[in-house]
């Protein structure tokens, strides 16, 4: 075979691979720019409260997303998106999809265009992916009582202190309940604002308010052993929580 023939041959095949990895090439292209272009949405109805679902129209709501700390991301806070709640309270947060998103949240926007002003209302949302938040409460509650668990008949001289507070929490403030005390006996109902919270992977959406620290302490006289409790605990807005004193001797 002549050397022209074989340098021939050896073009052609160099030429239709070229071409086959550039067609290639640009297939991956075109579906990935449809893949990046895919746009998602968040959407919810802004209402007052728990107990007043009155909706908030015409307020500015964003969708805003955290530094990411990946490093080729390199991006600083944002805003992703922003709308007005219709008359009825309903918004739809329309975004393409975004690389770096990170824990995106919707808030009301600060009208002076300060973030760290920004009122949110939903935190901890997953990115890229179609939310439907349901109702977003402007003034969420937790709502939760005392039941005391007794088998001893205390007096007017034994005392129980009590409270919810933050875990980071250092003031001092209690509730006070003077005896004696009844077994099944409730203390006053309690409610808590605190922000709406979405959890990653929750077949639905649960409003939780941030963890809690529930402490109550006795102070018993007359051979009666003081007594001290403290643990963590979770509540969820506009649901009522009972919360045991468990007093006994």
């Amino acid at each position: 075979m002549k050397i022209n023939s074989i340098i021939t041959i050896l073009f052609k095949t160099a030429f239709a691979t070229a071409l086959l990895l550039l067609l290639t090439l640009q297939s991956c292209i075109q579906r990935e720019d449809n893949f990046l272009l895919k746009e998602y949405k968040v959407k919810g109805r802004l209402v007052q409260s728990c107990d007043n679902h009155t909706p908030i129209a015409n307020k500015l709501i964003i969708l805003e997303s955290e530094n990411n700390p990946i490093l080729f991301c390199n991006n600083r806070y944002k805003v992703v998106s922003r709308t007005y709640t219709n008359s009825d309270g309903y918004f739809d947060l329309k975004y393409d999809r975004q690389e770096c998103i990170y824990n995106p949240k919707v808030s009301i926007e600060d009208p002076n265009g300060h973030p760290t002003n920004n009122y949110p209302l939903v935190t901890y949302l997953k990115g890229n992916e179609n939310t439907n938040l349901g109702n977003v409460y402007l003034h969420p509650t937790a709502i939760y009582n005392y039941v005391i668990k007794t088998n001893t008949p205390y007096t007017t001289t034994d005392t129980l202190f009590y409270n919810i507070k933050y875990l980071s929490s250092k003031d001092s403030v209690y509730s006070v309940a003077i005896g004696p005390f009844t077994n099944g006996q409730e203390l006053t109902t309690h409610s808590h604002s605190a922000q709406r919270q979405v959890h990653h992977g929750d077949e639905a959406f649960k409003d939780k308010v941030y963890d809690m620290k529930n402490i109550w302490s006795l102070k018993a006289t007359n051979g009666l052993k003081s007594k001290k409790h403290s643990d963590s605990i979770i509540f969820y807005n506009c649901v009522p929580y009972t919360i045991t004193v468990d007093i006994r001797q």
